[in-house]
């Protein structure tokens, strides 16, 4: 209900305010964000799905509240995507950023992967 009155910053902050908390349960965990395309009623208009008005938000918000200590940041303009890929994890940082993709790209047919 808050993203439909336009108030993407303080969802996404109480998103970012959760992965400390996930992160002591699951310390390798790693997140990512998908923009929603916003309509305007006004004009019948959808937004482009690339670097979207929610993108936009969510890359400044997160490269500031999160850093690089924990996570490496990568970002996806021509889909509105984000990933925090966590540089505990396992299988490396490149490998574990290209699982997440395909796994993102099988579940969301309708989300063209990068």
């Amino acid at each position: 209900m808050i993203t439909n009155k336009g108030d993407i910053g303080n969802v996404l902050i109480t998103c970012l305010n959760v992965i400390p908390i996930l992160l002591t349960e699951h310390p390798t965990g790693s997140f990512g964000f998908a923009g929603a395309r916003t309509y305007d009623k006004a004009s019948k208009t959808i937004e482009p799905l690339e670097s979207n008005q929610r993108y936009k938000t969510y890359t400044y918000i997160a490269q500031r509240k999160i850093g690089t200590l924990t996570f490496e940041h990568f970002e996806y303009p021509e889909i509105s995507g984000y990933m925090l890929i966590n540089k505990l994890c396992s299988l490396g940082i490149t490998e574990q950023e290209r699982v997440i993709r395909e796994m993102l790209g099988n579940t969301y047919n309708e989300l063209p992967m990068p």
